[in-house]
């Protein structure tokens, strides 16, 4: 009975020392916001929820700092070994903050790549929550219904944007924000990438075709679906291939699926996988992509003028009420505009490489004249969103 008395002490006094030593790490991460961050007003704060959301806002905040804005980059969760390069954001705070104490910072404007946070969540005194998009995929199919109610604004990548979002308010009472043409926050990093000259100069064999296979995540994806036969199959005939999974795949919950499929294939000469976190080295190096409703596959469309092979493969739909918005969602609508769209077969997927291997140029005026409507500012994103951002902190600056 003694023993037992001592073991329940023991655990309780653990349990109580555990939750003192959470409450004194909440504690001390406030007072480190208000000592750190609200010594002035921010004008801007920029949040990424996740490391790699930094990728989407990085030339914006570069832009506004240029433009004499006071702001912040902050990332949500404890600082880890895998996080941006921040010298390159000499002069401007960065931090890591615990997503709970967000809500206490003092700024105009709050900005964010991050998708699914809520209004709460998000510094209360801020007069603008706007979302920057991660993705050029849809608003209402990509995400979850509800997604973006959280947000005041939408900084808009295309014309598709613009037309989703009024489509919500008008449907939703929920849903209140209004979209600003904007652009696509990548879309500068892709045209200067230092890896875009390196992989240029890298040799290649007479003759290799080069494929990268970038699924998205989420139920019967090309990669858990058909990527080890397809793998295969395209070593086999000659391809060297990159697999770029999508970031997700990276996550604990993939990573057994990760290890067996690396495992598979890293004694191949011609094989290579690809993390994002690590940059975008394949995206100018491979001359076919191959992948199923990823938003990279606009990516490399429209920065290459290359076409993709999209395989068929079931409908990532994240929002199943998604279709009363009357928008066929771009992911679908521009599979045969951009490239081909094949079957999830491997015979099929084979033949459309040879097609798009002949034919070196297909489909490049048609995908240029589709990035128009699809891409605000292309490669002057940073500028334009720069330029509505000081707008809207003049226009606040009265209310204070």
């Amino acid at each position: 009975m003694r023993s037992f008395v001592t073991l329940t002490l023991s655990v309780l006094v653990k349990r109580f020392s555990n939750t003192v030593v959470r409450a004194l790490y909440f504690a001390l991460s406030l007072i480190k916001v208000f000592l750190r961050l609200n010594r002035g007003k921010l004008d801007v704060v920029f949040y990424a929820s996740s490391p790699i959301d930094e990728i989407w806002i990085r030339t914006t905040l570069k832009e506004c700092t240029k433009q004499g804005l006071f702001c912040a980059l902050l990332f949500g969760g404890k600082k880890t070994d895998n996080q941006p390069h921040i010298d390159r954001y000499k002069g401007t705070p960065v931090e890591w903050i615990h997503p709970r104490l967000l809500a206490f910072v003092k700024c105009r404007l709050f900005i964010t790549a991050s998708s699914g946070l809520s209004r709460e969540s998000m510094p209360k005194k801020a007069f603008q929550r706007i979302h920057m998009p991660h993705s050029l995929v849809s608003l209402h199919m990509a995400y979850p219904h509800g997604t973006f109610n959280g947000y005041d604004l939408i900084f808009a990548c295309g014309e598709h944007h613009v037309q989703e979002t009024a489509k919500m308010k008008a449907l939703y009472k929920e849903f209140y924000a209004n979209a600003i043409p904007i652009g696509y926050g990548k879309d500068e990093l892709l045209k200067e990438s230092p890896c875009k000259k390196t992989s240029l100069l890298a040799k290649q064999e007479p003759g290799t075709v080069e494929i990268v296979i970038a699924p998205s995540w989420g139920k019967e994806n090309i990669l858990e679906s058909i990527g080890d036969t397809l793998v295969s199959s395209l070593l086999n005939n000659g391809f060297r291939v990159t697999v770029r999974p999508h970031p997700m795949f990276f996550s604990k919950e993939y990573a057994p699926f990760l290890k067996n499929f690396r495992e598979q294939f890293t004694s191949h000469p011609q094989f290579t996988l690809e993390n994002p976190h690590d940059g975008d080295v394949s995206l100018f190096r491979a001359n076919i992509m191959i992948s199923d409703y990823s938003g990279v596959a606009m990516e490399f469309a429209f920065s290459r003028l290359r076409p993709v092979l999209f395989v068929d493969v079931p409908i990532k739909q994240l929002n199943r009420q998604w279709s009363e918005l009357g928008i066929v969602p771009i992911e679908l609508d521009l599979r045969t505009r951009i490239g081909m769209l094949v079957k999830p077969s491997i015979e099929e997927i084979l033949r459309a490489l040879e097609i798009l291997t002949k034919e070196k140029g297909l489909l490049s005026s048609e995908i240029e004249i589709l990035r128009q409507f699809y891409v605000f500012n292309y490669g002057a994103c940073a500028s334009t969103a720069a330029r509505h951002i000081v707008n809207l902190i003049n226009r606040t600056s009265g209310k204070e």
